[in-house]
């Protein structure tokens, strides 16, 4: 599973922030494993991406923070963008979601017998 997060930081520049934002990936991402609710152990890891951008507003409520744009083929209908984009939706997702959960704060999933 892929995690994307988008960080507030105040910076001088976009190098300042470039660098701010890696130091602050590489802390998040250090948290030591943790236990699935299957008793798996799961690893955080920071893939060395970090993008930043200065906003030219002030910060308020529905304002955009991020955005990011790719090109894509014209054939493409919507629903290839969507799954694409924001990946294939799955019926049993709640469920494999639960395999990155840390069972300390999550609880242990009964197996079926």
């Amino acid at each position: 599973m892929i995690e994307e997060r988008i960080v507030l930081i105040r910076a001088r520049s976009l190098d300042e922030a470039i660098k701010k934002g890696e130091i602050e990936a590489k802390k998040y991402a250090s948290s030591p494993p943790h236990i699935n609710p299957y008793g798996q152990k799961v690893i955080t890891k920071y893939i060395r991406t970090t993008e930043a951008f200065e906003p030219f507003e002030d910060l308020t409520e529905n304002k955009e923070v991020y955005s990011s744009t790719q090109l894509i083929p014209s054939a493409w209908s919507n629903k290839t963008i969507t799954d694409r984009m924001l990946g294939l939706e799955y019926k049993n997702e709640r469920q494999l979601r639960t395999m990155f959960l840390n069972r300390d704060f999550s609880g242990t999933v009964k197996k079926k017998n």
